[in-house]
């Protein structure tokens, strides 16, 4: 047990280590190469250190999420967008390992979706509902509006998993799956029971990520090492999300986006693809939900779940076909409504979007 705690220990400390000496102190494509292979060689070997000796499920696949999420952030640092030593706050100090830049390649890597710097992603939430109130809190209200959320949320999940375990024909193989033979069988007890289970399956991913980031956010403002700018909303408003494409852009890989996204368009530039063809955005689609669906699949393993039971992987790979149908149908089926003014249009669009995403 010893054993394994020491291992989880050096293998996540490793990680940051050879991510921010790789950062500062090489250009070279394979010795960055190489070091990456480590990097994922650790972050394996975490998993399956951290999952053999801590027994709570849910913060077992946590780990294994941000640790994958993590090791996606470095890659695409290291490799794709070849970020070095120039773009450090102290680019020609005579000590390349300074504190400043030590910091800065150290935050780096974790700022998943690169809040604050140039490579910031698209559709980041802001502090508040409007314009006029989205500016970046003080650091007193910051610390009590992210510390109410976080206690509340944990409250939350704590009642969530203190009731009895639930009926486990719940999660059967074939409530996994919904035919068109199960339609016939389908009544309000049944419709509203699956609603139910995928809310609570939804809440229990959610929450413990977002408790995470609340919780790391405080401790980093209050210690002066981070502003409160750098950790804006973790989620984008789920009352946007009415296409499997703003779901999954907006809110759920909002956090993931950069990683994805950047190692999609390496894969599928080396592919030499047109950019504007429909073959290039089908590639991405599927490149990107491929990654996402390995992150969730090993999560799930992470878990406890056999891998001939988790069906995650593949849930991700239907994504792309749910946003190609979603894609081709608003251009066939909303072309009538061009007519409208933008307003009328866009609540037309919503509501039917709303029931298809559901």
């Amino acid at each position: 047990m010893v054993n394994l705690l020491g291992l989880s220990a050096v293998c996540i400390a490793s990680l940051n280590v050879l991510s921010t000496l790789g950062l500062l102190t090489t250009n070279s494509k394979p010795t960055r190469t190489i070091l990456c292979a480590a990097l994922f060689g650790l972050t394996g070997g975490f998993q399956y250190g951290f999952t053999t000796w801590y027994q709570n499920r849910m913060h077992r696949g946590l780990a294994a999420s941000i640790l994958w999420a993590y090791l996606l952030s470095a890659v695409e640092l290291l490799l794709i967008s070849d970020v070095n030593l120039k773009d450090a706050p102290n680019p020609k100090s005579n000590n390349a390992l300074s504190g400043k830049n030590i910091k800065w390649a150290f935050f780096l890597v974790w700022n998943f979706r690169r809040i604050g710097t140039k490579w910031q992603v698209r559709n980041v939430p802001s502090f508040g509902t409007s314009a006029s109130d989205g500016k970046p809190p003080s650091q007193g209200e910051f610390v009590r509006k992210r510390l109410l959320i976080v206690v509340i949320a944990s409250l939350f999940l704590d009642g969530m998993t203190a009731g009895p375990p639930p009926d486990m024909e719940m999660f059967s193989e074939h409530k996994q799956y919904l035919t068109l033979s199960q339609l016939s069988q389908f009544d309000a007890e049944e419709v509203i029971t699956r609603v139910i289970l995928t809310m609570t399956i939804a809440l229990n991913a959610a929450l413990p990520i977002l408790i995470t980031y609340y919780a790391t956010s405080i401790i980093l403002v209050i210690t002066g090492l981070s502003l409160p700018a750098e950790f804006p909303q973790l989620y984008g408003a789920i009352l946007k999300c009415y296409s499997v494409r703003r779901f999954w852009g907006n809110l759920w890989h909002q956090w993931l986006r950069w990683g994805l996204t950047a190692i999609a368009t390496s894969i599928n530039s080396s592919l030499a693809i047109p950019r504007t063809s429909n073959l290039y955005r089908v590639s991405m689609l599927l490149s990107v939900f491929f990654i996402s669906g390995c992150i969730h699949q090993l999560s799930d393993l992470a878990i406890g779940i056999p891998q001939s039971e988790s069906n995650g992987f593949y849930f991700f790979m239907m994504q792309p076909l749910a946003i190609i149908f979603e894609d081709t149908f608003e251009s066939v089926y909303f072309r009538p409504c061009a007519h409208l003014v933008l307003a009328a249009r866009e609540t037309y669009r919503s509501r039917s979007g709303f029931i298809f995403v559901g």
